[in-house]
């Protein structure tokens, strides 16, 4: 879950050079689950128990996975998909 988390937000930061990127980000030292504090490492280290880093980590994918088949459906008839 952690991979793909950072793939996704790093494919963002890429795909979006203009947006605004966290001033802790050094992609050299860091990777982005890192910046937010939900990686593994970081959230532990606060006292979560591994188990429920995943289930966050779990939750996280599914939502973001299911809101963007959402959005997809809805904007399939849109006229100009990249003001969406």
């Amino acid at each position: 879950m952690e991979d793909w988390i950072n793939k996704v937000l790093s494919q963002d930061i890429e795909q979006n050079p203009e947006k605004p990127i966290p001033t802790k980000f050094n992609s050299a030292i860091m990777k982005p689950a890192q910046t937010l504090s939900i990686d593994m490492n970081t959230m532990s280290s606060l006292g979560i128990p591994i188990e429920q880093c995943r289930r966050l980590q779990k939750s996280l994918f599914v939502h973001t996975v299911g809101f963007y088949d959402l959005v997809t459906e809805i904007t399939k008839g849109c006229k100009d998909k990249s003001r969406v």
